[in-house]
């Protein structure tokens, strides 16, 4: 059973992104800890602001304060007092998560073609770095989650369409001589030091020129990453295993092509559009029973992916509207669900309101 301080962690409001940020740069502290002045500098905001947000946290019983020389130091809360700071030979004292915060404990059922997981499994197992391509909720991300349980390995992943930067990913100074690990370098030290992990590079067609340059030497034959901002070389010792999985949602906007050097360094796997006998089973283990509304979803579902190819709709529904439909349903009627699911996300014009109320006119009763 999980200890109460989980239970409150796993419940609390995460919309309040200074708090979410406040006790993140507390947690990778580790047992170190870091005071409200550091606090206060990375965040960005007064110590006031910074105050009342640790009480809070203190409140929930996540974290811990101890003043130290006249200094209020906080760290999360339970963390072993005896635990060594991890020092590299050139002094930097470099922080880092424990994989076993990345590892998958809880997934949902993935469902798709058994052969295109069979497909990407073998692609990891036999060395290369695996691209999934396909429709935006068709379930890549799922996949490498599936993967990652089923191998019970950490997954390390971050997604180039939310303005990551090149310190976010290799990490960044908090004092002169303690470092912050950022998420590919954690992955690579895992790997390292013998645990076998995986890194998911998500919506890589989103990716920051200098970001792809600097994974360049991680996926080619010397598998290594520079740190430039320690200046030094991580290289992958065959301790363990790092696969490296990308996903690109082709054809939306603010997407572009990958560049060829990049590209090459990867294996693309399709991810193709779902069967019906799938999308059927999606419906069903959400909750949708019944065929005859099966028949309706999937039904709008194809019909405006149809309109979608011929240029009538901006986009279209994939599995991720189907599983949304199956939740709402479960308080409207079909035909309220239909219209909150299918047709306000989805008509953005007049041309578009005709279509897609033509659509329903033959398929909803």
């Amino acid at each position: 059973m999980k200890n109460k301080g989980a239970l409150i962690e796993a419940k609390m409001k995460t919309h309040n992104p200074i708090l979410k940020r406040v006790r993140e740069a507390i947690y990778r502290s580790e047992d170190a800890g870091i005071t409200e002045t550091k606090l206060s500098t990375i965040i960005g905001v007064s110590e006031n602001d910074i105050a009342w947000r640790l009480g809070k946290l203190l409140y929930k019983g996540l974290i811990e304060i101890e003043t130290i020389d006249g200094e209020k130091v906080i760290r999360k809360k339970g963390l072993p007092k005896n635990k060594e700071p991890n020092k590299q030979a050139n002094g930097i004292r470099h922080i880092s998560t424990s994989y076993e915060n990345y590892k998958v404990n809880k997934l949902e059922k993935y469902i798709g073609s058994k052969q295109v997981i069979k497909d990407a499994e073998m692609v990891l197992k036999i060395g290369e770095n695996l691209m999934l391509t396909g429709d935006r909720g068709i379930g890549k991300s799922l996949l490498t989650a599936s993967i990652a349980k089923n191998w019970n390995i950490p997954r390390y992943t971050f997604n180039c369409s939310h303005g990551v930067t090149e310190s976010d990913l290799v990490g960044y100074y908090v004092d002169f001589n303690t470092f912050v690990d950022g998420m590919i370098t954690q992955a690579v030290k895992t790997a390292c030091g013998g645990q076998d992990a995986m890194l998911v590079i998500e919506e890589i067609n989103a990716i920051n020129p200098g970001i792809a340059m600097m994974l360049h030497s991680l996926l080619d034959f010397q598998h290594q990453l520079e740190i430039k901002p320690t200046g030094e070389v991580l290289k992958l010792n065959g301790a363990g295993k790092l696969y490296v999985v990308a996903t690109a949602n082709v054809g939306y906007e603010g997407l572009f092509t990958l560049n060829r050097a990049l590209h090459s360094r990867f294996i693309e796997k399709n991810i193709p559009f779902p069967n019906d006998n799938i999308l059927k089973e999606i419906l069903r283990v959400n909750g949708i029973k019944k065929e005859e509304e099966q028949h309706i979803v999937i039904g709008l579902v194809k019909a405006m992916k149809a309109s979608y190819e011929k240029g009538e709709l901006q986009d279209y529904p994939t599995i991720r509207e189907m599983v949304q439909y199956a939740k709402i349903r479960q308080h409207r009627t079909i035909k309220e669900t239909v219209y909150m699911v299918f047709f306000d996300k989805f008509v953005k014009s007049k041309v578009a309101e005709d279509v897609v109320k033509n659509i329903m006119k033959s398929l909803v009763p």
